[in-house]
């Protein structure tokens, strides 16, 4: 007769066990780790987007972007930044930070200022532009046109674990490029957000015939017309790239007959779209600014 002795696991077998045990359980526990940072990561991008989509409608909104910069100075030199705050824009999720009362509908951004703990303005500037200041008449007063540059920097804050400290981080800045109104001090007198055909023939050096609407000098050069190009780089999958800006007076992208047309700005901005499981990806697009021109013959 043969008798089973069942004398359970060796030492050597339970060591064993514990280590893949253990070694499974780091891998889990770093699977878990990486998933909560690229999913904290997708959802802090996005909020960033959201508030600096939210900021280009305020600015280029010409009733909000007076409550907001009203009075504001702007650097008498070029490419000179300063720090701003914008007013009375609309209270987002909570915020500290702000020299507004808690509980106001809308706060002032300005550098420091922190969205529900996690996101932050490292910085928000206003400068001006080299594009050439044109001067205006209005209210009996003297003013003179400038496009300015608003930049806005913000950070996000990392965390390991949902618990832990984390550190911040820095995103790619934006930039608002918009014609402003001042004053003989430089202080923001109001926001002109639609350029006419008299304020760029103006920039250009040239007289506006208000009689015939036509941009002259010397010289007769007309301007005829004014477009926007709009490209993605890369091309979204989710939705159609923005469409551009025809001129109205030939229904399309283009200049007339006889014209040429002139780049007289650029601006850029991005938005962010899913590209499948765990992944996102940044798309820019560029706006590309253009003003037709007609001029004789040898006459640039």
């Amino acid at each position: 007769m043969i008798i089973k002795k069942n004398t359970g696991m060796t030492i050597v077998e339970i060591v064993v066990a514990i280590a893949v045990f253990g070694l499974l359980s780091t891998v889990f526990a770093t699977s878990f780790v990486e998933v909560f940072k690229a999913q904290k990561s997708v959802e802090n991008k996005d909020r960033s987007n959201d508030l600096a989509t939210s900021v280009g409608r305020f600015i280029y909104k010409d009733a909000t972007c007076n409550q907001g910069l009203q009075n504001i100075e702007i650097p008498s030199a070029v490419d000179t930044k300063t720090e701003i705050s914008i007013n009375n824009f609309p209270s987002i999720g909570t915020v500290t930070g702000s020299s507004t009362p808690d509980g106001s509908p809308t706060i002032s951004l300005a550098q420091g200022v922190t969205f529900d703990g996690n996101m932050r303005i490292k910085s928000l500037t206003i400068e001006r532009t080299a594009f050439p200041p044109v001067n205006v008449r209005s209210g009996g007063q003297n003013l003179t046109k400038i496009t300015a540059k608003i930049q806005l920097s913000l950070e996000i804050l990392n965390r390991q674990t949902s618990d832990s400290a984390g550190s911040w981080t820095e995103l790619a800045p934006r930039f608002f490029e918009i014609p402003i109104v001042t004053n003989a001090t430089n202080q923001v007198v109001e926001c002109n957000v639609d350029v006419g055909m008299e304020d760029v023939c103006r920039s250009l050096g040239r007289q506006f015939n208000e009689s015939t609407g036509q941009c002259q000098k010397t010289t007769t050069c007309e301007v005829t017309g004014s477009f926007v190009e709009k490209s993605c780089s890369p091309n979204p999958s989710s939705r159609a790239c923005p469409a551009g800006e025809n001129n109205e007076m030939t229904g399309a992208q283009n200049c007339p007959r006889e014209s040429v047309k002139k780049q007289s700005g650029k601006y850029s901005w991005s938005f962010t779209e899913n590209c499948g499981k765990k992944c996102t990806r940044t798309i820019n697009v560029m706006e590309t600014y253009f003003v037709c021109m007609e001029c004789p013959p040898n006459v640039e």
